[in-house]
């Protein structure tokens, strides 16, 4: 989980009270840390989908919007809008937030869900070793 903001900002932060002067937005109902979510000094404003986060940032109806930073550099590297055209481009702040992981998980009430995982897990394995994995991330700016 990372703070997005635009690239002229040009913005800086060591912890989330150097944000507290500031909008941020998130979408509603979202876990970013338990710090984060238990600032209750922060001025977090919910939205309802990633796509009107990144509007309203980019209109500076927010200075700051938090977000999961592969879901967001999708989005921004594959929309047709002004997002990466320009020099008030969205990046992302370092540090992040919070790191969460991902889960697959296959139902063990379906025998054949068996088979699905080893082969998932040998294609994600192949893919990596071959340097295919590295290489999708970046085509899509997740790396």
């Amino acid at each position: 989980m990372v703070i997005f903001t635009k690239k002229n900002r040009n913005f800086s932060f060591e912890n989330i009270t150097d944000l507290a002067t500031y909008k941020i937005g998130l979408i509603r109902g979202t876990a970013i840390s338990a710090e984060f979510d238990q600032a209750s000094f922060l001025n977090k404003k919910e939205v309802n989908t990633l796509k009107q986060g990144m509007e309203m940032l980019y209109a500076n109806r927010l200075d700051f919007y938090v977000t999961a930073e592969m879901s967001a550099k999708y989005f921004i590297n594959n929309s047709n809008s002004h997002y990466n055209k320009n020099n008030e481009a969205l990046v992302a702040l370092e540090p992040e937030l919070n790191v969460h992981q991902f889960h697959l998980g296959f139902s063990i009430k379906d025998k054949a869900n068996i088979v699905r995982m080893n082969a998932f897990n040998f294609g994600l394995d192949r893919l990596k070793a071959s340097g295919r994995y590295d290489a999708i991330l970046r085509e899509h700016g997740l790396n």
